[in-house]
């Protein structure tokens, strides 16, 4: 087994020397396979044009799979598992371990049958979770809010949160870039670290990393539990000390670098704040003279303002974006993407139409261009199309609304012949399909 730290993405060419070595067809295990990202297509393409490809199994939860890893889907010699709930015999297993460590808690009174009854009914969630609640006696939900409420000085909780930020994203905060984040003097920083958050951020010895305890418990707190006011001061503080240690630094490569671009993602933004617009562009706002040329930062800020927000304020940051990285297949992306909306909310259907051929003519070089291995081009396309229609449908002759329904269709069909995986098009494909048999019958 070729080893590597959760943290760290080993090398393409490592593991492809590793392997490379190993006198027969090798076994391959990456758990968190997430976290690789696109170095683990790189390595997949890699070794399968080996003499003796190893066998690979990896294994990720499936949101995360989903955002990072979805092109796998549909690839020539690669299949799905889904992981079934826990099982009886899985059950007694963990109950064993647990009685063993003298870990059972509120379960050490209850008889075998009652222990096996009371973790069936959390067995659907995550092992961590479900322990948690049987133990305890109490939801996690409950159990994790009361933890984080018992910090009752607002610089440690801000503080937990900064850490809790990149725990959720499989990623730590140096210690450095911890004590950067607090409002206080290093020392008071090193007292609500030693003393306020204990138990609740962990450094591993010999290391200066700071995490919080588990990721899961890290996601909960940020998603769920925290005030978003406070939330809104960690994700500001975290973002100003990254951009901080990238620009200058190492640059656009490096775990700086991986955690800032996941932190600005508009989509998770808009939804950590839970869909509260003003509070989403306050987080970019105050980074933007750090990030100022930086195209990918004024790129989620326009794609937030073009899917949440105003589309006359996505312009100028997209102009920005553009400047920065002309000709780039996402800001090209976002680009036709604007225009569709800007025709959708146009004052005539002429305009409407004219301001709509401008996306399609950018949509269709792109998907030329790279349909084959980007969905996001197709998906746009499709998804902007009917929204097009919905707005302007009923202007336009009967038959011309099939023929454009009719080409979308085969479009759709395209679309899911070269990403037979993706789940986001399936349903724009169905969505697409209904309509058109929806238009022929009437």
């Amino acid at each position: 087994m070729f080893f590597s730290e959760g943290y760290e993405r080993p090398q393409v060419e490592d593991v492809s020397t590793a392997l490379l070595g190993i006198p027969g067809r090798a076994i391959l295990l990456i758990d968190n396979a997430d976290l690789m990202g696109y170095r683990l297509l790189d390595l997949m393409e890699h070794l399968s044009a080996t003499s003796l490809p190893p066998l690979v199994l990896l294994a990720s939860r499936y949101n995360l799979f989903e955002r990072e890893l979805h092109d796998l889907l549909g690839q020539p010699g690669f299949e799905a598992v889904d992981i079934p709930d826990l099982s009886t015999a899985d059950i007694t297993a963990i109950l064993a371990t647990l009685e063993r460590h003298r870990q059972l808690g509120a379960l050490e009174s209850l008889k075998q049958e009652q222990r096996v009854s009371v973790f069936r009914e959390r067995a659907n969630k995550q092992i961590l979770v479900a322990m948690r609640e049987a133990t305890r006696g109490t939801g996690f939900d409950d159990i994790i809010r009361s933890e984080f409420e018992d910090l009752s000085e607002p610089e440690a909780r801000v503080l937990y949160l900064c850490a809790a930020l990149a725990t959720a994203e499989r990623m730590f905060l140096s210690l450095g870039q911890f004590i950067a984040c607090s409002d206080v003097n290093p020392a008071a920083t090193f007292g609500l670290l030693r003393r306020n958050l204990r138990g609740l951020l962990h450094q591993p010895v010999g290391t200066d990393r700071i995490v919080a305890r588990h990721a899961i418990i890290a996601e909960h707190v940020v998603a769920r539990v925290a005030e978003r006011s406070d939330l809104h001061i960690a994700y500001k503080r975290l973002l100003g000390v990254l951009a901080h240690d990238v620009y200058p630094g190492r640059g656009r490569r490096g775990r700086n670098w991986r955690l800032f671009v996941r932190l600005i993602n508009h989509s998770k933004i808009y939804s950590r704040f839970r869909e509260n617009v003003d509070m989403a562009r306050g987080i970019y706002e105050s980074n933007s003279e750090a990030s100022r040329k930086d195209g990918l930062f004024w790129l989620q800020y326009a794609n937030l303002e073009i899917e949440f927000g105003r589309t006359e304020y996505a312009r100028p940051h997209l102009a920005t974006a553009e400047s920065l990285m002309p000709e780039h297949v996402q800001v090209l992306t976002t680009k036709a993407h604007l225009r569709f909306k800007e025709a959708i909310g146009g004052k005539g259907l002429n305009e409407a139409i004219a301001i709509r051929n401008e996306g399609e003519e950018i949509l269709r070089d792109l998907i030329d261009r790279i349909g084959r291995r980007d969905s996001y081009p197709y998906h746009v396309y499709l998804s902007q199309s009917l929204l097009w229609l919905d707005r302007w449908g009923m202007l336009v002759e009967r038959e011309d609304r099939i023929r454009v329904l009719e080409d979308l269709d085969d479009l759709a069909e395209d679309a899911r012949e070269a990403h037979p995986g993706s789940r986001r098009l399936k349903q724009v494909a169905e969505a697409v399909r209904h309509a058109y048999l929806s238009q022929a019958r009437s």
